[in-house]
């Protein structure tokens, strides 16, 4: 075998490899939980004991958490990122994205439908309201929301 061969054998082995890194690091793998989704899972979801995945992906987004055996989708929605109504008005500017609270909302929206018209369950907390509300509470809602599905 040549050397050019040899070359080109190892550069096409080689880029394989950065295809598959790549491909490695767009999944769910190396998306980092924020520090608000830490907390609701170690404090919500695994004292529940369901068996759950943190940054599941579904097409092109992804989702806090999901309980595969209840199909339930959980989003803990930042009040700055996701500019809480509570907090924010239509057109305030959020983050260096420099989208409006409206587009985040409309955003937000879609990402929602679009899963419940796929058959998911989806639970959304903002951060502000986690403060308030008792973890019973969540557990109770991840509760009637697997009664629903499996009646």
């Amino acid at each position: 075998m040549t050397d050019s061969v040899l070359y080109s054998v190892l550069l096409l082995v080689s880029l394989g490899i950065v295809a598959a890194v790549v491909l490695y690091i767009v999944s769910k793998k190396f998306i980092k939980s924020s520090g608000l989704e830490t907390t609701f899972e170690d404090y919500v979801l695994k004292p529940l004991n369901y068996p759950y995945e943190a940054q599941y992906r579904i097409a092109t987004k992804f989702y806090d958490f999901y309980i595969p055996s209840v199909k339930l989708l959980i989003e803990v929605d930042g009040d700055y990122w996701h500019a809480n109504p509570k907090k924010y008005k239509a057109d305030d500017i959020i983050g260096q994205s420099n989208k409006t609270a409206k587009k985040i909302w409309e955003y937000d929206k879609t990402k929602t439908q679009d899963i419940l018209n796929e058959g998911y369950n989806i639970l959304r907390y903002w951060s502000s309201d986690l403060k308030n509300i008792s973890h019973e509470k969540i557990f109770e809602d991840i509760v009637h929301t697997s009664m629903k599905v499996e009646e």
